[in-house]
This record gives C-alpha cells, structure tokens and sequence, in this order.
C-alpha cells in the first residue's frame, strides 16, 4: 500500500439520502474515480428502510418479495457481494471508495484495515467490539456488523455500517423462509445473536458523537488527514445515471430461474440445485445436465467475488464439462489462477461442493 500521507482523504457526508442514493453513492464515486481523483470516505444514512440483496444472490430466491412489498419495502441490488439485509436510519453507512495503490492489495488485508477504526470506534463508545475474521465484527459472540467489497471503474470498495439498532423481526419477514415456525426461530435467533448500541449500551446513542469518534479513529488508521468535501460535478452526473440503473427491475431481478433440488425435462435431460456452504457464505448453483455434461450453469450466493465478471466466468467455464465435483473444482481453480481472482473464504472446491450437493 503507498499513500502520501499529505494527501488527505475527502470526506463526505449525506445523512438523509433515498434509499437507492444510500447505495448509487459509492457506486458512483468508484465509476467516476480517476487516478488524479481523490479518495474518499462516505458517511451515509438512508432516510426510509429498504431490503438490499448482495450482487450474486438471486432477489426471488432469498426474499419473500410479496412481504417487501406488504412492508413497502424497496428492494435494491448492490453491486458488492454479501447476503441479503434489512436496511434503515438506525445504521450509519461507512464506504471507502479508493485507488487500488492506497489499499493492502489482498481482498484480506483491505478488511481487516477496513474494520480497525469500526472496532476502535465501537470500543470508544463502550462496546467490546473484536473483528472476526474475514469480515464481521463481533460482541462477545453476537455480529454487530458485516463487510463487503468490490472493484468499481478504477476504485476499489469497501462498506460496512454502524449500527445504532436492528429490527431483526422486519428482517426475519423479508425473508424467503419455508414456513412461519421456521421464521419464528429466525427472528428468535437474530435476536440473539445480532447486536447493535442500542442493545450493548441500554441507550441511544447520538449520531455526531459516532461520526466524530470514527473519523479521528479512520485517520489514525490510515495514517492520513481526513478533511469534509463534497461531490463534484462529475459524480453527482454519475449518480443520476447509476440510480436509475440500481431502480430498474432487470437489474434487481436478474438471475431469477429457479429450480427445485431436481426436475427431470426429460429423459435426458435434468435441471438441478445444489447449496453448499462455504466459510465466505452460500453457495448456490443450477445446473443442465444431458448425458452425465453440463450444458448450462448459474452460480449464486451470498460470497464476495472480485474482479465483477469473474462469476459469468466460471459459469461459462463449467459448460461442456463433465458433471463432476473434482472435474468443476480444477476448472474452476484454473481460473482463478487465469484471473487472478480474489475471493476469501471461497476455494474452488466449494463450487465442486455445490455440484456434490445438486448431483
């Protein structure tokens, strides 16, 4: 990682944005981002809830759409990899939008300084925070916070949250879960084992004492002043551009074919699904297979995967081979040899897993 550390890193702050700008923000930011352009932390606070799904998950497939739409809940497609969450005023949205060169170059690394003024910051404020690695911050056993991360334009991106509160009975009912005891034991389990302030502390805690403790812990971090900005000419164009695609429902509902665990089309021919979970999250795949071949395959989940294109990649690569965990596993491990891809927690043989898991 080089920075100078007399360049400081711009700072800006939207503390009632729309639920869609709450996320078109740092999508923006790292579009825009040149080599010239600044980097910048993002302080964000979306102004109404929302549902937001993780770039490789499935929207029909992890959410109970018709409660998101009960709720009046708008449901929104990041382009960073993670699980499915529910979003609102209680949580404070912290995103680094970077030049690759002023990060750790390893997905790792970048966390784990990511997290490093999130965890300072919990402490200051009384709460015993620890980051458990590959991305999560934890409280005596309970997740008061998760991370993700992606490479946008010439940016590289991290975001992640404060949080004030969590209503985990609203998350436990936008969830696609098969049945109501199933969801009972869900939002019994949230209950228990997410956290926020408000739970660790027994009071609410003032946003600007947050936000002033985190920034003086993310220049000590970073090593580098931090000073307040805006969003220039240039990013606030993007923006406009990248909330009308985030809004659109090809976006939010793509990757929406589903299957059961097997269907038979016909005699040679069968759909299947697998799940396998991974230490980065699910893995989901379907498959086509004729004659022992895959001819089709769609891959999913609530992983991070870096660079973007790299899992319409694999799904490409696992056509034309043989139905196979061990065969999908060397395919799969030679290119992310070939790419170079950067995927924590995610080893070609959980892909070859999912496989074991549909066959």
């Amino acid at each position: 990682m080089s920075a100078s550390r007399s360049e400081p890193v711009r700072v800006v702050t939207i503390l009632e944005a729309p639920a869609v700008r709450s996320q078109a923000v740092y999508h923006a930011v790292g579009e825009s981002l040149s080599e010239s352009g600044p980097d910048t932390i993002l302080l964000v606070r979306p102004a109404q809830p929302y549902v937001c799904i993780g770039f490789h998950q499935d929207a029909a497939t992890e959410l109970d759409l018709g409660a998101c739409k009960q709720l009046g809940l708008p449901v929104i497609r990041r382009e960073v990899g993670g699980g499915a969450v529910y979003l609102d005023s209680n949580q404070l949205f912290v995103q680094w939008v970077f030049r690759p060169s002023r990060l750790p170059r390893t997905l790792f690394d970048r966390y784990r300084l990511y997290v490093e003024p999130l965890v300072d910051t919990y402490r200051s404020l009384g709460v015993q925070a620890e980051y458990r690695p590959i991305n999560d911050i934890h409280v005596s056993g309970r997740k008061i916070g998760g991370t993700g991360a992606a490479r946008l334009g010439g940016s590289e991106v991290v975001v992640g949250s404060i949080m004030a509160d969590f209503d985990h009975y609203t998350m436990s009912r936008v969830l696609n879960i098969a049945s109501e005891k199933m969801r009972d034991k869900v939002a019994t389990a949230m209950g228990e084992y997410v956290t926020s302030l408000h739970r660790e502390l027994g009071e609410v805690i003032d946003l600007e004492q947050v936000t002033t403790s985190y920034l003086a812990h993310a220049a000590q971090s970073l090593g580098r002043a931090l000073e307040p900005g805006e969003l220039t000419a240039e990013e606030t164009a993007a923006l406009d551009g990248v909330e009308r695609r985030l809004s659109s429902d090809a976006w939010t509902y793509r990757h929406t074919r589903r299957a059961g665990s097997a269907v038979k089309i016909h005699e040679d021919i069968t759909v299947r699904e697998g799940v396998h979970k991974a230490a980065a999250g699910l893995v989901q795949i379907v498959v086509v297979i004729q004659a022992g071949v895959i001819l089709d395959a769609q891959v999913f989940g609530d992983f991070t995967l870096i660079p973007q294109g790299a899992l319409p990649a694999i799904e490409e690569a696992l056509k034309g081979i043989r139905a196979d965990p061990e065969v999908a596993s060397s395919v799969v491990r030679d290119l992310y040899a070939k790419m170079n891809l950067d995927a924590p927690g995610l080893e070609p043989e959980d892909f070859g897993a999912a496989l074991t898991a549909a066959l």
